[in-house]
């Protein structure tokens, strides 16, 4: 690929990004006036549209910066996104839970380092800072072990809602039958509905933020060169998984 090719899909890349998070926005805005309007099943469904929206639109991003490959599904990078998987819920789904589980298991290191405003530390006040960051996700990870944490509860809420995500958008859309029972667009409850409103009114703030900021160079390239690690080690495990092994048959 040309260096005019790559300016080019960077450039692509940058805008999909933008019309994506627009467009989250509308259906976010859409799905308030439904609500209003009383119409709480298909502003539930549009609300759902607007989170793969928002997801598409960090992928899109990241791919601008180069920290995600995609593909269309014809290449060896195990690590690459199927553009055309973009296209279908499920994936992005899958997608919103790799990107909240990073943000859970990561949040302890990047608290530690948000109020530091010098450009350069020592080393005595890095090895604090870090230390720090190493005993917050040591009491995460124990919060997150005991089911009767209130962060425990909390993810485990969030995933469980996140699993039926796609089958409730579309009971929010149409109408459906049990047995001899009717089921309505409507049957989705207030809870529901809230939780995810406000879920998406704050994934669009982060959405907006992760558009608007900028990257240092240094810690792009050094995301970059852990992605094509990541790959090559991959590759590595993938042939020698499909490596026939010899066995004391195939000897004789």
């Amino acid at each position: 690929m040309s260096y005019l090719e790559m300016a080019s899909k960077k450039s692509v890349d940058t805008a999909m990004a933008s019309a994506c998070y627009e467009n989250s926005r509308k259906l976010y805005l859409d799905s308030l006036m439904l609500r209003r309007r009383k119409s709480t099943g298909h502003a539930y469904s549009l609300l759902v549209l607007s989170v793969e929206e928002s997801v598409k639109s960090i992928i899109y991003r990241m791919a601008s910066e180069g920290l995600v490959r995609l593909s269309d599904g014809k290449t060896n990078d195990p690590t690459a996104v199927n553009e055309q998987d973009l296209l279908h819920h499920r994936p992005k789904h899958n997608i919103l839970a790799a990107i909240i589980t990073a943000s859970i298991m990561y949040a302890p290191f990047s608290t530690a380092f948000e109020g530091i405003r010098e450009k350069k530390i020592d080393v005595m006040k890095a090895k604090q800072i870090m230390s720090a960051a190493i005993a917050a996700h040591q009491v995460l990870m124990v919060d997150l072990a005991d089911p009767s944490s209130m962060v425990s509860k909390r993810v485990a809420k969030f995933f469980t809602f996140l699993e039926s995500l796609n089958d409730e958008k579309n009971l929010g859309f149409y109408v459906g039958r049990e047995g001899s029972s009717i089921l309505l667009p409507n049957r989705i409850t207030k809870a529901k509905y809230e939780y995810w409103r406000d879920f998406q009114n704050d994934f669009l703030v982060t959405t907006k933020f992760i558009l608007e900021s900028g990257i240092d160079p240094q810690v792009l390239e050094i995301f970059r060169q852990s992605r094509r690690s990541v790959t090559k080690r991959l590759r590595k495990v993938k042939a020698q998984s499909s490596t026939p092994s010899l066995s004391s048959s195939s000897l004789r």
